[in-house]
């Protein structure tokens, strides 16, 4: 238990000397859920954003995003945890648009 909290901070340490770049960057391919945990409540906003479009991530960061201090980063949360539920799914809402518009432009040309 107490390896599990030294590597939680070795890891805060580590993404606290990145740039905000390279943390997004790092809510995209990180796979570590320690890392994720960290990037969640990373201070800049645009990181805790680009980690709630991830549609990879454990539900119970995407749940912790939802009740983010930033409106837009919950929002973001909310609706990837809506995009991934069975329902919304089976319906089609999360890519009905774009693909109708798609076709729309392509029937056009």
């Amino acid at each position: 238990m107490n390896d599990e909290i030294e590597n939680t901070n070795i890891d805060e340490s580590l993404l606290a000397s990145l740039e905000h770049h390279a943390r997004i960057e790092l809510t995209e391919y990180c796979s570590e859920a320690e890392m994720l945990w960290a990037l969640a409540k990373d201070p800049h906003c645009d990181v805790r954003m680009a980690l709630a479009e991830n549609h990879n991530i454990d539900s119970d960061i995407l749940a912790l995003l939802a009740d983010d201090e930033n409106p837009y980063v919950a929002w973001r949360a909310r609706k990837t945890i809506k995009r991934l539920s069975v329902g919304s799914t089976l319906s089609g809402n999360f890519s009905w648009p774009e693909t109708h518009n798609t076709k729309r432009r392509a029937d056009r040309a």
